[in-house]
């Protein structure tokens, strides 16, 4: 849901490099190679017999006469798995292909193997190399919704519904930063997510490609067309494919209703000491990667928190925490929240200031109110815990404490 003003909202095996994605066709795959001191590429096969690229399909090419050896190794510990030997070859483009079994015949386990091929002519000897990726199991993710109903005619948002997937695997920090070389690469996968009446037709679809931890689509109770749909319930229906070609179905209810909607406001007085709090602090010897301290009660403020100068790092590392509010009801995607806090420093008079999400507190003893700003349901922590959809942060390299919160949430609810 989001006010008429408001911007619109926009595990899986791990492998190491993955260069170039190989497309799949209806019955094989096919891999490229290059020469050894190249990258590999990487194909995907899933030799289950369903007729969907079951086997990987090698190419690789002879200049003159020659013998071909090829070795299929795992990745994990070089064991060789599969030995194929051609004593003699004629020049010209030549392929072998894999129906991910080993040399006794049986499937190998799912995991990524090294296809080494080996052109000897006397003492001369060109190698390549590719990479396979077994996979028959199609990905075991989570489909998330926010609140279950939709209110396309509401006069006061544009109301929406959220849908997630988190693919299987999913971890908030990988989800935060996709495409780090930490994480290594994920299996791509496609999405398609319908909406279905309850007489089986498909009123709003919609497909994304997958290469990080998650994929989100948002509903407005419309048509594709974009005219409302009719009051009642539908499913939304998701079908995930990976680059094998598994497939993998979810599925959740929505319901659209004609109602109107009014603001309600929620507000929730807390003392920090007690306050949920979400995130880590890293410990030290990250290295620059978020160290931190935990705060501590405060002396001056009962119920209080105390930011102490974290001290012994070297550098000016942060005291800091990240707070949230446990909701009595389902986030919508944009409803609205400000955090008001009271402190000081933790003796009277002092000059200590710190930074309520980003404004400056102090110095001195203080009061400060963040702007309203829009929930976000899409990124870590509110998903997959949406109860946590209102979250703020306090933090300082000062000495100062927090006294209490004021939390106030806007949400909205049907005309009674």
């Amino acid at each position: 849901m989001r006010p008429r003003s408001a911007v619109a909202l926009a595990a899986g095996l791990v492998v190491g490099l993955v260069v170039g994605l190989v497309a799949l066709l209806p019955t094989e795959a096919t891999a490229s190679v290059g020469r050894e001191s190249e990258p590999p590429n990487h194909a995907y096969l899933s030799p289950d017999g369903d007729g969907v690229a079951d086997t990987v399909r090698i190419p690789y090419p002879v200049e003159k006469p020659a013998g071909v050896r090829i070795l299929v190794r795992s990745a994990v510990n070089s064991e060789v798995l599969r030995r194929v030997v051609r004593t003699h070859q004629q020049p010209g483009q030549h392929h072998w292909r894999w129906d991910g079994r080993d040399d006794a015949g049986f499937v190998v386990a799912d995991g990524s193997y090294l296809i080494d091929i080996r052109v000897k002519r006397g003492t001369n000897v060109d190698r390549w190399g590719t990479q396979a990726l077994v996979d028959t199991d199609g990905d075991q993710g989570t489909l998330l919704t926010s609140r279950p109903t939709v209110y396309p005619d509401a006069t006061v948002v544009d109301d929406s519904v959220l849908l997630t997937y988190l693919r299987q695997g999913w971890n908030p920090t990988e989800d935060a930063y996709p495409g780090e070389d930490y994480f290594g690469a994920r299996i791509p996968l496609r999405a398609r997510l319908s909406v279905v009446s309850r007489r089986g037709k498909v009123v709003w679809e919609a497909a994304h490609r997958v290469g990080g931890m998650s994929t989100r689509f948002v509903w407005a109770g419309r048509r594709s067309d974009g005219t409302v749909v009719a009051a009642g319930p539908y499913d939304a229906r998701l079908l995930v494919t990976d680059a094998a070609g598994n497939v993998t179905s979810y599925v959740q209810q929505v319901r659209v209703s004609h109602r109107q909607l009014v603001a309600e406001t929620l507000t929730v007085h807390l003392d920090p000491a007690t306050t949920e709090r979400t995130g880590s602090i890293s410990p030290p010897g990250c290295n620059g990667c978020g160290e931190g301290c935990s705060p501590v009660d405060s002396d001056r403020f009962p119920g209080g928190l105390s930011f102490r100068d974290c001290l012994g790092y070297g550098y000016d590392a942060q005291t800091y925490a990240r707070f949230a509010l446990p909701l009595p009801f389902a986030a919508a995607p944009v409803d609205t929240y400000r955090v008001t806090a009271t402190g000081g420093p933790p003796t009277a008079g002092g000059t200590g200031a710190g930074k309520l999400s980003g404004l400056t507190m102090g110095p001195g003893d203080a009061t400060v109110t963040t702007g309203w700003g829009s929930v976000d349901l899409s990124h870590y922590p509110y998903l997959p815990e949406q109860d946590l959809a209102a979250t703020w942060g306090f933090t300082t390299t000062q000495d100062y404490d927090l006294a209490s919160f004021t939390v106030e949430y806007q949400h909205y609810v049907e005309v009674s």
